[in-house]
């Protein structure tokens, strides 16, 4: 991917957000980095399958 080449395809302020940056077949979308999404990468992507198992270790007797 070309991001620098293509950055100035795109005109004006860059209102994504998140270190997302401008989609250059479509300026008024932003391509995001993982974790975020919606059309400003401002909406935190949801964990459905986060799985935290504790386990407690210190066995105090």
């Amino acid at each position: 991917m070309d991001i620098f080449f293509n950055a100035d395809r795109c005109f004006g302020p860059n209102y994504c957000q998140n270190y997302g940056f401008p989609d250059v077949n479509n300026c008024s979308q932003c391509i995001c980095p993982s974790g975020f999404g919606g059309q400003y990468c401002n909406s935190p992507m949801p964990y459905y399958r986060l799985n935290i198992n504790c386990i407690n270790r210190n066995k105090n007797h």
